[in-house]
């Protein structure tokens, strides 16, 4: 169940309710927590903001952690969320693809207004050289759930494991789908 959240402001010495429409909600958040990820977590570095997919949608903020795990951060709004998991999936299988060089080249080119490299930012951040081998698992957070995807999972989790607690789940999920595509 999603929970309403109400901002307010201070004016003329009175509070007084923000509406909704005139904050943006999801771009003005974005912008808020590319300035500060420390929101979210400590161990995390921008890395790129609307970063364009293969499938022509764009990751709101792409993050690395101090491991070189990376994180997709993506705000939604209003959406359903079987459309939310749907994204999911589609961001997380598009990351799971991702080279080093590909992230470096991702990293580099949203960087380089900061006048830093993807190493330099990195060991600026965690006080420690980029590791070697990046993108081993990464994670999603949205503000309606967190997901985490782990490579070389067993078959059964079609290589998203952190995405299901357990087998059960799994077998629940695909049932699930298939009840939704057979009503569409």
């Amino acid at each position: 169940m999603s929970q309403e959240i109400r901002l307010w402001e201070v004016k003329e010495k009175s509070l007084r309710e923000v509406p909704r429409d005139k904050i943006g909600f999801e771009e003005q958040l974005e912008e808020w927590l590319e300035q500060d990820i420390s929101i979210i977590s400590d161990d995390l570095l921008v890395i790129g903001r609307q970063v364009g997919t293969a499938f022509e949608k764009y990751i709101d903020l792409l993050c690395i952690k101090g491991n070189g795990d990376l994180v997709i951060v993506e705000l939604k709004k209003d959406k359903a969320p079987r459309e939310v998991i749907a994204q999911v999936l589609e961001y997380a299988s598009w990351v799971d693809d991702l080279s080093y060089e590909d992230i470096s080249d991702i990293a580099n080119d949203y960087l380089k207004e900061k006048g830093l490299t993807l190493e330099e930012a990195f060991e600026k951040k965690f006080g420690e050289p980029l590791p070697d081998v990046i993108n081993e698992s990464h994670e999603m957070p949205t503000n309606k759930k967190e997901w985490k995807f782990y490579k070389n999972a067993p078959p059964e989790y079609s290589g998203y494991e952190g995405f299901f607690k357990d087998k059960e789940e799994v077998k629940n999920f695909i049932s699930k789908l298939r009840e939704l595509k057979s009503k569409a």
